[in-house]
């Protein structure tokens, strides 16, 4: 519902400490139960635009405690990907960080990309090795002729 301007109503923060531009929509602030609602729809991957629709909530309150919501769960979202992919990421020179994450959980961006570094060199060396004994293969097979 729209309010008319009346000069009674100016431009302040609100119970979020919120400044905002929605001085003049008369929407009802969160309560706990609206914001163990929002939460709820935040987990069940809901974006915020189907939360207001549904539930009326106001889009600032819904925009910011949604944002905050991400940057709380941040570090499972990590930790889960970073889970998810550890087989194909393993081999014998990163067993320690390969350890690291099973024990203490996610690791920092650098002891990631370093993971991912040491499964690279062990497919170029064991590559080359490969390709080293194809090589040889191929030799004698050539000078047997």
């Amino acid at each position: 519902m729209i309010i008319p301007e009346d000069g009674r109503r100016s431009a302040k923060s609100d119970t979020y400490n919120y400044t905002h531009h929605y001085r003049f929509l008369n929407i009802p602030e969160l309560d706990e139960q609206g914001l163990k609602i929002l939460y709820t729809k935040s987990k069940d991957g809901k974006k915020p635009a189907e939360i207001i629709s549904q539930h009326g909530f106001h889009p600032e309150v819904v925009e910011k405690e949604y944002q905050r919501f991400f940057r709380l769960n941040q570090q499972d979202i990590i930790g889960a990907f970073q889970n998810q992919i550890v087989e194909p990421l393993s081999c014998m020179y990163n067993s320690s960080l390969i350890q690291k994450l099973r024990e203490e959980g996610p690791l920092s961006v650098n002891e990631f990309i370093k993971l991912i570094e040491l499964k690279l060199g062990f497919n170029i060396e064991l590559g080359k090795k490969i390709q080293a004994k194809v090589q040889k293969g191929a030799n004698a097979n050539y000078s047997s002729h």
